[in-house]
């Protein structure tokens, strides 16, 4: 509230000032000075610019800023010299190796390794007897046999068709290890069959 009477207070001072304004031939005074060549000289200029005192600071000044500097660690040059030497020091005996000593322990010792002869399943002549027994007692049931039956013989049958094309694929480990699985998952679906392949119809 104070402020704003204030304000209105100053705003009525001023608008109650006089109103100046210079004659018009100072301006022509002043147009006239600043055309004359003696203000135009550059000379003038440079010749203040040197009359201004000029200061050095003295030299203990600059001995201590650069005391407060910090400074670059020489140790870690060292560090860095040290690496670079162990580095070609390591590069150099390892390019002096012969080549087949510069592998790994680990590729050496497979490359040495003689290579072992991948076995064949071994139950192959014990589960063809039994399916071939399984096909006869199935054809004398002459579907005869429940549902739960015939959906066990169904996925017999689908076991039995990869065991097949396995078998007819060339011996490696991969397919070693298949077969042997449906093997015992053969035996377990005929084991699952035996109740009811043996019935007599």
């Amino acid at each position: 509230m104070n402020t704003e009477r204030h304000h209105a207070s100053l705003k009525n001072a001023l608008s109650q000032l006089p109103v100046y304004s210079p004659a018009a031939e100072n301006w022509e005074a002043i147009e006239r000075n600043l055309d004359s060549p003696e203000e135009r000289k550059p000379d003038r200029l440079t010749q203040a610019v040197r009359q201004l005192p000029s200061y050095a600071a003295p030299a203990g000044g600059w001995r201590q800023l650069a005391r407060q500097l910090p400074m670059p660690r020489r140790w870690r040059y060292g560090w860095a010299a040290a690496a670079a030497v162990l580095i070609l020091a390591l590069a150099g005996t390892w390019l002096a190796l012969p080549p087949e000593q510069r592998l790994p322990l680990s590729e050496r010792h497979l490359k040495t390794r003689p290579e072992l002869p991948i076995p064949e399943p071994a139950h192959f002549e014990q589960v063809a007897p039994l399916l071939v027994w399984a096909d006869s007692c199935y054809a004398r049931q002459e579907g005869a046999l429940p549902p739960e039956a015939e959906a066990q013989w169904a996925q017999l049958m689908a076991e039995r068709a990869r065991y097949d094309s396995l078998a007819a694929l060339p011996a490696s480990k991969i397919r070693f290890h298949l077969m042997s699985e449906l093997e015992i998952q053969l035996r377990g679906r005929l084991f699952q069959l035996e109740p009811w392949l043996c019935q007599s119809p």
